[in-house]
């Protein structure tokens, strides 16, 4: 498995814990990661994407609520939500990560550790926030949705 595959699960899998366990885990992010066994390179990717998405999590949250047309954010499956989240903030705030390569990904996530419905969902909101971000033209986090 590539290493920036095996860090966006190592990151799904902490905010997963994060909304299973509360706001006290964030303290255990270098445990966590440490514990993974997985190559250096991915555990740095993971921890800057967690990272960010915690740094931008009210933002990237916007982002997804407003790209998820007749759904709320809590409603979702947790492990949808937060490949959403992981995803969203690539597509925002890594430009140098191509969008269609972060979407691709997203879907395989899901795929492994969703529901059978969840490569579809989680295709339909990344292009939604991926077209919307086209269009604003500043790919930055701060740019509101």
């Amino acid at each position: 498995m590539r290493n920036r595959t095996t860090g966006r699960e190592l990151a799904l899998k902490f905010l997963f814990m994060l909304d299973l366990r509360g706001p006290e885990v964030r303290a255990e992010l270098g445990e966590f990661l440490a514990s993974s066994r997985a190559p250096d390179e991915a555990v740095r990717f993971a921890g800057d994407l967690v990272a960010g998405y915690l740094e931008e999590a009210e933002r990237i949250d916007a982002w997804v609520d407003q790209a998820a047309e007749n759904w709320d954010l809590r409603r979702m499956a947790t492990v949808d939500r937060n490949i959403l989240r992981i995803a969203t903030y690539e597509l925002l705030a890594r430009p140098e990560t191509p969008a269609r390569v972060v979407i691709n990904e997203a879907i395989e996530i899901g795929k492994k550790f969703g529901s059978a419905r969840s490569a579809s969902f989680i295709n339909g909101i990344l292009d939604r926030i991926r077209r919307s971000r086209d269009l604003e033209g500043d790919p930055r986090v701060d740019t509101a949705p």
